[in-house]
């Protein structure tokens, strides 16, 4: 049965609420503190939530960059490895090609030994130069133009690449 107006006002006691700022206060019906306590535990649960997921995501950015700069560390350890591998055998290659200009005093080096030991030196030269194309190869985005190189993940054409056709950095 609908009730009246006034059986309504009947029903709406009043009581005060205290305000977070000193000396404020509210006079409240019954029926509206109950929703503002509610919604006041609504708002604590969800600052709760919100401050875990904030700790949550710091303990991910954490471990992520952890996990990056151990990466990224030794990749760098690697890439310093083969990179003083290659100047090895470039230092290797010049003594090599030194000796055969200028030998030793009383060894006689043939001509024929001469191109014998430059052309391998040639070709194990060149099977350096493939096995690093090999690894620095065009990788290209299924979502649009762009392509890098995917060993080093630096935009395509990488800087190993543009110095091994010559070009300029």
């Amino acid at each position: 049965m609908p009730m009246s107006g006034e059986a309504l006002v009947d029903l709406v006691w009043t009581f005060a609420v205290e305000d977070p700022r000193p000396d404020v206060t509210y006079t409240v019906p019954i029926g509206l503190a109950y929703l503002v306590d509610e919604l006041r535990q609504d708002l604590d649960k969800a600052r709760a939530e919100v401050e875990r997921l904030r700790a949550e995501n710091e303990a991910m950015s954490n471990e992520a960059m952890a996990a990056f700069d151990s990466w990224t560390s030794d990749e760098n350890d690697r890439l310093r490895r083969e990179r003083n591998d290659y100047f090895a055998e470039v230092e290797r290659l010049r003594e090599e090609i030194d000796h055969l200009r200028n030998p030793s005093q009383g060894e006689q080096v043939t001509m024929a030994e001469r191109i014998d030991t430059l052309t391998q030196a040639l070709q194990r030269a060149d099977a350096a130069v493939q096995r690093v194309r090999d690894l620095h190869v065009r990788r290209r985005s299924d979502f649009n133009d762009d392509s890098w190189c995917d060993w080093c993940d630096w935009e395509w054409p990488c800087s190993t690449i543009r110095a091994l056709d010559g070009e300029q950095s």
